[in-house]
């Protein structure tokens, strides 16, 4: 007699299919409904028919195929500049909510103290794998605590001191090598980028990239890229590079399927934090060494290690160091490299200024060859000019936010689960906050510019605002002024050639980047 009896094997089996696909198709039918009946297509936006299709793919083929943020500018320009909520769908009826009001923005990013669940989680798990679970992904206790020890390590005039005692020398390579290949054309992103991280791996992991000495490499050879070839930048660059196949499973939830469709990726993540670990040891040993302890400034991260970890707020175990260590290096280089690259981009683009920026620069600093952070801080021009670059061209051009529950927001009522987009592109272009928005008028930042409008702090989002800025912004602003200073007053930039009459495409990842990547040829001024 059989084991088992196949038949009824196989009947069972076709039962359980049956009622499997019937509960997957009343699944797929209450998502629909649920999309079909939302609250949220009473809000201005882009017209909906409500077909299945445009239930499965939403609008993500225009958000894709053009511009930054520009569809969500037109059905705001569409809906009228009043409009204050915009609402979209993306895959599988995700719905998105734009929010056009400072008022609104301000509800948004200000944390619940107090409030056990949080009403705007952050939801960028995503992100945690490349720029570390740190102060940037982020939500509640965690980050609070994670702030209060970090903070102190931020104070002024430490950040003043290494700054000082690091840019200049690394930014006197970089005008050698400019100087040595005049006339050959320059990627502004990978030289920037070289700089940013031997500056923010000195400053805050006493750690070399080696990343100038490519900058050099290039300046002798007519044939060599600049090419960042530390494995821990390496790692980090190749999980940052959007790739449809990532936002696809980002937008689906399902990055955890990344390293078993991508084994790749998945390589250069246990390469990333073998790295970060390396880097964690190594400034570890050099702060356990008294005597080199006593001689050197202490980088950023070897101040952590004097947290006491009987204080009130703690310490940090060596997982966080990695993970915040993960995220100084990501959003303390590329926030500092992506403004360098537009304020160069603007002076090419808006001609009218160079010559005001120019001259702010000489003044301050004709007469000696390494410009100091207390000359930029005499740079009244400079420090407007790169307030409006920061403007136009925000690093981080939209910040993302769900709902952890039923909330409301400017008078809406949104439901959980919906994304809420703070879009910083567009805010800073709202002509209820700015004259003139579409131009760019350093004049604004200057106390001349008291013809502006009264100024709304969460207009103004290029470190975002309130009790949750940036931690590091004035870190950026002082890094890229000791960057852009010297290389403004010694050099003569043109746009090359090869981008005359393109308008670069700007896309987001993380930070905004332009395709094709910004290229210039520079001459040293007599």
């Amino acid at each position: 007699m059989p084991l088992f009896n196949q038949p009824i094997m196989l009947a069972e089996l076709a039962r359980c299919t049956l009622v499997a696909l019937l509960a997957f198709v009343c699944y797929i039918l209450w998502l629909y409904l649920r999309w079909r009946f939302s609250p949220l297509f009473r809000l201005p936006g882009p017209k909906c028919n409500f077909t299945l299709r445009e239930w499965v793919i939403g609008n993500i083929k225009i958000v894709d195929s053009e511009p930054f943020m520009a569809p969500q500018q037109r059905w705001w320009h569409e809906a009228g500049p009043r409009t204050q909520l915009l609402h979209y769908t993306q895959l599988f009826g995700r719905h998105f909510v734009c929010v056009m009001d400072a008022d609104g923005v301000k509800q948004v990013l200000s944390p619940n103290d107090g409030v056990a669940r949080p009403r705007f989680v952050k939801g960028i798990d995503h992100l945690n794998k490349v720029i570390g679970r740190g102060l940037v992904t982020m939500d509640g206790a965690d980050w609070h605590r994670h702030r209060k020890i970090i903070q102190p390590s931020f104070h002024n005039q430490l950040l003043k001191e290494a700054l000082n005692s690091c840019v200049p020398n690394l930014v006197t390579r970089m005008i050698d090598a400019w100087k040595e290949r005049e006339g050959s054309e320059i990627d502004l992103v990978s030289h920037f980028s070289a700089i940013a991280l031997d500056i923010i791996g000195t400053v805050a992991f006493s750690h070399n990239f080696r990343s100038m000495e490519l900058v050099e490499q290039w300046a002798k050879d007519d044939n060599y890229q600049v090419e960042l070839e530390d494995p821990l930048v390496q790692s980090i660059y190749s999980n940052m590079m959007p790739s449809k196949l990532k936002l696809l499973l980002i937008r689906l939830r399902l990055v955890f399927l990344e390293r078993f469709i991508n084994p790749e990726s998945h390589r250069s993540m246990v390469i990333l934090n073998r790295a970060v670990d390396d880097v964690v040891r190594r400034a570890k040993l050099r702060h356990n060494d008294r005597h080199e302890a006593s001689t050197e400034a202490k980088c950023l991260l070897q101040l952590l290690f004097d947290a006491e970890p009987g204080s009130r707020h703690g310490s940090l175990s060596h997982n966080e160091l990695r993970e915040e260590t993960k995220t100084f290096l990501v959003a303390g280089h590329e926030t500092t490299s992506t403004l360098c690259v537009y304020a160069i981009y603007c002076l090419l683009k808006y001609p009218e200024k160079k010559d005001l920026v120019l001259d702010d620069i000489k003044k301050h600093s004709q007469k000696v060859r390494r410009v100091s952070l207390e000359s930029t801080e005499r740079m009244e021009y400079l420090d407007a000019f790169l307030k409006e670059v920061l403007r136009l061209f925000p690093p981080v051009g939209m910040i993302t936010r769900h709902t952890a529950d039923w909330v409301t927001i400017l008078g809406e009522k949104i439901p959980p689960g919906t994304r809420i987009i703070v879009p910083i592109w567009l805010l800073h272009r709202h002509p209820d906050y700015w004259s003139e928005p579409e131009s760019f008028k350093p004049e604004r930042w200057l106390n001349s510019g008291q013809a502006e409008r009264k100024f709304q702090p969460f207009a103004y989002l290029p470190f975002s605002a309130g009790s949750r800025n940036c931690i590091g912004q004035r870190f950026a602003m002082w890094e890229a002024k000791l960057i852009l200073a010297p290389i403004i007053r010694d050099f003569e930039i043109k746009l090359s050639p090869s981008l005359e009459d393109v308008e670069p495409k700007i896309v987001n990842f993380i930070t905004i980047k332009s395709i094709p990547s910004i290229k210039i040829l520079a001459k040293p001024r007599q």
